[in-house]
């Protein structure tokens, strides 16, 4: 690897939040203040005042929020948040091992609200390990920007976290699969972690990158798979709920199979 593209990922990531901080505010009183506004703003017609209201209520934690839906009887906001930790800081512990890096982390922040209740959806759902985003990084061309190499990563490995939930697999172990990124393949960890689901402490998955494998050397089997997962992914391909839940228990392989 060049030394000015591994020096630009380190910088980028000694310049982001920790994850640390942001657990506190989600386990603290800052998430709590943020539902309160988004619960005395949600009666309102439009949703201009009440996005700066939020967002204010976000700080810098998170980007500036955006109105999924804004209609009568549902409304909804949402909100991203990129923070950077170990691991074996974020991943619940168990009898398994877990990357022993660092890594860049996306915090999904959802608000519901409707005429009887405002609730907060609030879930670590994808990651990128330092040494992967350093090797993708390193792939790409002169152009590329390490911010948007990593936020094109982190999406589909956030799209692919979605499904596992209409999968069959077990959430408190975990899984490893090949995703697409390119004409390349990124291994994915899917680790145990804890997060919020309107209200409720539910066990969840992150989607972790923790390797990246040129295309020169990805099975032809392997390829395969990978081109129906590219399609699968998109708006116009994805196969619905229960199908890509599928996709994905099949193609669940133990994390040691995988580099």
């Amino acid at each position: 690897m060049t030394q000015d593209k591994k020096a630009l990922v380190a910088d980028m990531m000694a310049a982001a939040q920790a994850h640390e901080k942001l657990d506190e505010w989600l386990k603290g009183s800052g998430l709590d203040a943020a539902l309160k506004v988004m619960n005395t703003s949600a009666a309102a017609k439009k949703p201009g005042r009440v996005i700066k209201r939020v967002g204010k209520a976000l700080g810098d934690l998170f980007t500036a929020p955006r109105v999924i839906a804004w209609e009568k009887g549902k409304k909804n906001v949402y909100a991203a948040s990129m923070s950077v930790g170990t691991v074996e800081d974020v991943a619940l512990k168990g009898d398994y091992k877990v990357p022993d890096e660092a890594a860049v982390f996306q915090t999904d922040l959802y608000f519901r609200a409707n005429k009887e209740v405002t609730e907060i959806n609030a879930s670590t759902v994808a990651g990128i390990t330092q040494g992967a985003l350093s090797k993708l990084y390193e792939m790409r061309s002169e152009e590329d920007e390490v911010g948007a190499t990593m936020r094109l990563a982190l999406t589909v490995a956030r799209i692919f976290q979605t499904g596992l939930k209409d999968s069959d697999l077990p959430m408190e172990v975990p899984h490893a699969f090949l995703l697409p990124n390119g004409d390349d393949a990124m291994v994915v960890l899917t680790l145990p972690i804890q997060r919020i689901e309107f209200d409720e402490q539910l066990l969840g998955q992150v989607a972790l990158i923790s390797n990246i494998i040129p295309a020169d050397e990805i099975s032809e089997a392997d390829r395969a798979e990978l081109d129906e997962l590219k399609v699968a992914l998109t708006r116009e391909g994805h196969p619905g709920a229960e199908a890509f839940g599928k996709m994905i228990s099949d193609r669940a392989r133990k994390p040691e199979e995988v580099a």
